[in-house]
């Protein structure tokens, strides 16, 4: 899943040129997640508004997130 946009206006900023990130190959491994992004998704998640199919799932990968930031 991404996004993506021909023209983002940010207020105070300059127009420059974002490069794309490479995605990491299955033979790369991948850094778990720091501190700040488990919070920041959470905050996400805190602030979506799910469908009730999408409840438990959601329930679900929020207690694992919150093992990841205890043991953070």
């Amino acid at each position: 899943m991404g996004f993506s946009a021909k023209n983002v206006d940010v207020k105070n900023q300059s127009n420059k040129r974002v490069e794309k990130q490479k995605l990491p190959t299955t033979k790369e491994s991948i850094s778990p997640l720091t501190k700040t992004e488990i919070i920041w998704l959470m905050g996400l998640i805190k602030s979506g508004t799910f469908k009730g199919e999408d409840v438990q799932t959601v329930y679900e990968t929020v207690v694992k997130l919150q093992i990841m930031l205890n043991q953070s």
